[in-house]
């Protein structure tokens, strides 16, 4: 039985960009994350697309950028986490 946790979507508001995430308890006591991130590089006219997944196999991300320029910087995000948080969040 698996167990949705939590579940959020992003959008940029001009719908260019946005991500979204599910977590779910697929077994007692164990986590899985899910998510898919796009990101639009309007000037380049390009999309960067990144799959990831973390639970008991560790984090696997898969991505792909379509356009026909490579981006001049990366994605931007608005919350950063700091490396205690990430290692409190991992266990």
């Amino acid at each position: 039985l698996i167990n949705l946790i939590r579940s959020h979507s992003i959008r940029h508001p001009d719908n260019t960009s946005w991500r979204e995430e599910t977590v779910q308890e697929v077994a007692p006591g164990e986590l899985e994350v899910k998510g898919t991130l796009n990101q639009a590089f309007q000037e380049q006219g390009g999309t960067l697309l990144v799959i990831y997944e973390a639970g008991r196999n560790g984090y696997v991300a898969k991505y792909k950028y379509e356009g026909t320029g490579k981006p001049a910087h990366g994605p931007t995000f608005e919350i950063f986490l700091s490396s205690q948080t990430l290692k409190s969040a991992a266990g």
